[in-house]
């Protein structure tokens, strides 16, 4: 198969510093390019809701990474390469726009500016340096 890597993926792998998930990647990595078709690949599942993304599992005795994939014909493009949440462990605040309801995203803005004004209150009382 064709690989093509985006500027996110890049990012993402960037920012890991275990050598057995680097490892890890390498190896599915080389699947990838060395499978004939998608079949070919394991660990991977169509996302709900579309026709060409997929996630790609990529895992260590420690830690359980994605691989978000776009799927075309015999190419593939690597998009993004994150860090599967466990339970109770918030990994970071963000929310992908495209899976939620229109009318619960006015409802994270409100709870989250709510939130922030203190904070924002204390800043702007906070003389410069």
């Amino acid at each position: 198969m064709n690989i093509f890597i985006k500027g996110s993926f890049k990012r993402d792998t960037a920012r890991v510093h275990d050598a057995t998930l680097l490892i890890a990647l390498q190896e599915k990595i080389t699947q990838i390019e060395t499978a004939k078709n998608i079949q070919h690949i394991t660990s991977m599942k169509l996302l709900r809701g579309y026709r060409t993304h997929y996630r790609i599992q990529v895992r260590t005795q420690e830690e359980s990474f994605r691989i978000g994939a776009v799927i075309r014909g015999n190419s593939i493009w690597l998009v993004r390469f994150l860090s599967r949440k466990k339970d109770g462990d918030v990994v970071e605040l963000g929310f992908v726009t495209s899976g939620l309801s229109k009318s619960f995203l006015p409802t994270v803005d409100l709870f989250l500016n709510e939130k922030l004004k203190p904070v924002q209150t204390l800043l702007k009382s906070t003389p410069a340096l």
